[in-house]
Formats: structure tokens, C-alpha cells, sequence
């Protein structure tokens, strides 16, 4: 087997065999991106739309969390809209109106812990052995949560942007609701 392209293992705990290329890492994260925008519609009944540059922000903020080994909200909203405007400054600006985070943590075998705040339990979901069974894990933590079902649910939350990174055995995922504002 060519050296570069060597399988992990253990990225969810059940020995999902993935191509530790960066090709392979980013079919994974843009997988688990549209994954999470698919779970999130089937809550709604009016279907969000991804937008791309804000994905982008959420992805970033998602980076900087594994980065810092904790989620938070820290800055937000507007630590989002400056960095929005500093990657895209031919666009129009964005008002953030809504954030959900969350870090997955693949104990064992089929085994994954969902954190959405640090001072809340984290929930503990098993037999959960593909990437979709991971998604709709934490898509049921969010649902569970009041305050993230409420940013998933709202009807006038029609944008959004969704960004995931995956670092050793954890998966940091951000959502990130906005409106475009003139500047």
C-alpha cells in the first residue's frame, strides 16, 4: 500500500476505513456538511439553503474550536461577521442571527459523546457505525436541545452555513444562521 494513503481506523470507533489524504478528509467534512443541512430541512417546512461563504465562517469557527479542544460561542456574532467581511469583502455583510456547536467525541467501538455546552452532560449515543449515524446523532442532540431546536426550527432562518473539522477522534460542527445587510 502506497504510504500516502494509509487508513484510520478509529475515527468513529467502529473501524470506518478512511483515506487519511486530504482528498479523503475533504470528501468526509463535505459529506457531513451536506449531511447535517439535509437532517436539519427534515425538521423544517420550508427547506434552508446552504450558502457557501458563510459555511466557509462556520468551518473556521468549527477549526478554531478543535484548535482550542472546546466549543463556545465566544465572540459571536461578531467575531463571525468580521471574518465573514475580512474572506469576502466584495460581498454584501451578514447579520449572524443564530449559532449551534457542538463536539463529537468517538470513545470506543460504536460509541460517540455529544457535547453542545460545558456545562451540560454531554450526551452518550452507542451503536453508531457510519458518519450518517453520526450526523443524525448529533441532529438528535440538537433536536433535544431547546435552544438548538429553536435555531434549526425558526421560519425565518432560511440561510444557512454549516461547517465540520475533524481532529484525532473528535468532530467539531458549527451551524451558523445569518441575513445579508448592506454594508
Amino acid at each position: 500500500m502506497i504510504a500516502t494513503n494509509f487508513l484510520v481506523s478509529y475515527l468513529v470507533g467502529v473501524f470506518l476505513a478512511i483515506s487519511f489524504s486530504s482528498e479523503g478528509i475533504a470528501d468526509k467534512v463535505h459529506e457531513a456538511e451536506r449531511l447535517i443541512v439535509e437532517y436539519s430541512n427534515d425538521h423544517r417546512d420550508e427547506p434552508m439553503v446552504r450558502d457557501e461563504m458563510v459555511s466557509i465562517v462556520a468551518r473556521k469557527w468549527s477549526e478554531e474550536m478543535a484548535r482550542r479542544n472546546t466549543i463556545s460561542h465566544d465572540g459571536f456574532p461578531d467575531k463571525r461577521e468580521a471574518r465573514y467581511k475580512f474572506l469576502f469583502p466584495e460581498h454584501n455583510c451578514i447579520f449572524a442571527r443564530g449559532e449551534n456547536v457542538a463536539v463529537l467525541d468517538f470513545k470506543s467501538d460504536n460509541v460517540v459523546s455529544i457535547t453542545l455546552d460545558n456545562s451540560v452532560a454531554p450526551f452518550i449515543v452507542e451503536n453508531v457505525s457510519t458518519l450518517d449515524d453520526v450526523i443524525k446523532s448529533l441532529m438528535s442532540a440538537w433536536m433535544n436541545s431547546p435552544g438548538h431546536r429553536a435555531n434549526i426550527v425558526r421560519p425565518d432562518h432560511l440561510t444557512l452555513g454549516v461547517g465540520v473539522h475533524f481532529t484525532g477522534k473528535k468532530m467539531f460542527a458549527t451551524q451558523l444562521w445569518y441575513d445579508e445587510i448592506a454594508c
